[in-house]
């Protein structure tokens, strides 16, 4: 336990080896449950801190490399994916909200690029469980990483003549 302590004391400074777990709206967790998930993912006594903000936790871990396998992997709550992004990272995750079926990733893509921004995986649909049967509820979000000139992406933007919501983490007015 001694060990344990002096590790903390000398690495709780280090702000490579923190990670930001954001919480969705429908994912309510005590600081005890978060890290007993960042635990069972990395390790016992791998956590070194966790402080609660607002809709997230900054969580510091022993070293970089576990604090980016977390970065790296995420969380799962149930069936409830966490996104964890390190605290200095330029990776955000933007959401499109309402988007029909029939516009197509590739436009997605494309606007994104057009933003300059880049996608660091696939654009994922988001479903909703209907009668025991998953249905696509019109969102699509993706990680994609902003460059030093990009700050934050537009609220809404235009696919078909409509306009549809844009929204990510950090988002600035």
């Amino acid at each position: 336990m001694a060990s344990g302590v002096s590790s903390a004391t000398t690495n709780l400074l280090i702000k490579d080896n923190t990670v930001k777990v954001i919480l969705s709206d429908n994912v309510k967790l005590l600081a005890a449950d978060v890290i007993k998930l960042v635990e069972d993912k990395l390790g016992d006594d791998s956590v070194l801190a966790i402080v609660p903000c607002n809709g997230s936790y900054d969580v510091t871990v022993v070293n970089n490399k576990l604090a980016s396998v977390i970065a790296r992997d995420g969380l799962l709550h149930g069936s409830e994916g966490l996104h964890c992004k390190l605290i200095d990272s330029r990776v955000k995750v933007v959401s499109f909200m309402h988007i029909p079926v029939y516009v197509s990733d590739k436009d997605i893509e494309v606007k994104l690029k057009s933003w300059g921004v880049t996608s660091c995986g696939p654009i994922i649909r988001k479903t909703k469980d209907y009668d025991g049967k998953k249905k696509y509820d019109g969102t699509r979000f993706v990680k994609v990483e902003f460059p030093p000139t990009v700050c934050s992406l537009p609220y809404a933007t235009v696919f078909d003549g409509q306009s549809y919501s844009v929204r990510h983490n950090d988002q600035e007015k």
